[in-house]
């Protein structure tokens, strides 16, 4: 399975801003799974998996990116999923709400992160 599954929210805070913001991915859509469907969370996962073709295999996404479509990354935490997207046309586009990084910071469980305009984040 492709899904990160992380232990904590700061956890999940790390992983979004020193292992990919770094790399480009920019643009971030966060979901919240309903407390209804906690018991089918691995159909959640495998169901958004396949929609936005997520992998973490490394030489994938280098592909994607190369080919102009978005390599895209899906990390949860508890009922919040999150899914990453370099620059490039994206499957399912107009079905998400995506935050560019760049243009707005966004704040999650408490901390505010954004891609200033020289490229570095905080």
């Amino acid at each position: 399975m492709s899904v990160l599954i992380t232990k904590n929210s700061h956890d999940l805070i790390r992983r979004v801003v020193f292992d990919y913001m770094r790399h480009g991915y920019c643009r971030i859509s966060i979901r919240e799974i309903p407390p209804r469907k906690i018991a089918d969370m691995e159909r959640i996962d495998a169901k958004i998996q396949e929609t936005y073709r997520v992998t973490h295999c490394r030489m994938t996404r280098l592909r994607q990116r190369r080919n102009g479509e978005a390599a895209i990354v899906y990390l949860r935490f508890q009922r919040w999923g999150v899914l990453l997207a370099t620059d490039g046309r994206c499957p399912q586009e107009g079905r998400e709400q995506w935050h560019d990084l760049r243009l707005r910071p966004l704040t999650l469980f408490g901390y505010c992160f954004r891609v200033r305009q020289d490229g570095t984040y905080s």
